[in-house]
């Protein structure tokens, strides 16, 4: 009789190895899926504090940021600038060209304000109503970025021949004041005022 021997590591080799690859195969499909669900996430958080049609963000970003400010003043580290855009004659242009020229109006006039004061910082808190909020250091350049808006805006009712004729925006802008703002809504008052 004969008899062969083998060690147990080499016939264990193979399935370790198979168990070795299983593993790094399934730590990376759980990978994977943790990247999608991540990315899944952030795009159902972006489209619930994006305005659908303008691409601002929304009133409920908007509450959510004024929530944090009234935390930020109670904390004696708010540093803001408020500026209040309110768009004329969008009545008349839904009445007059449709409720589609309206729409256009409101886009365009959300774009420039985009452009000019960022995408994070500008909020559809209203049919033709926005607020920007310029955080920290960007609130010492609110005068200049309103005097870029307006520069901007006259160049493009220049440029472009709307149906509706010039887009005209009413603004009110100001600075929060730690002596005389006890909360956002002194400055939102103050804003809308000088609108």
């Amino acid at each position: 009789l004969f008899a062969v021997v083998v060690p147990l590591k080499e016939i264990s080799a193979p399935s370790r190895l198979l168990m070795v690859e299983t593993i790094l195969v399934a730590v990376g499909i759980v990978a994977l899926i943790c990247m999608l669900g991540i990315r899944i996430c952030k795009r159902i958080i972006n489209v619930a504090y994006t305005d659908v049609m303008t691409g601002a963000k929304n009133k409920t970003a908007y509450e959510e940021t004024v929530e944090v400010i009234n935390q930020e003043i109670r904390d004696k580290t708010a540093r803001f600038a408020l500026i209040m855009f309110d768009i004329n004659n969008l009545k008349q242009t839904n009445d007059t060209y449709g409720h589609a020229q309206g729409d256009q109006l409101i886009i365009t006039a959300a774009n420039l304000m985009q452009q000019v004061f960022g995408q994070n910082n500008v909020f559809r808190i209203g049919g033709d109503e926005f607020a920007v909020l310029l955080r920290y250091g960007a609130a010492d350049l609110f005068q200049e970025k309103l005097l870029e808006f307006a520069h901007k805006l006259d160049k493009l009712n220049q440029e472009e021949d709307f149906v509706w004729g010039n887009i005209k925006v009413a603004r009110g802008a100001t600075l929060y004041d730690c002596r005389t703002d006890a909360v956002y809504g002194d400055v939102f008052r103050r804003a809308d005022t000088l609108m």
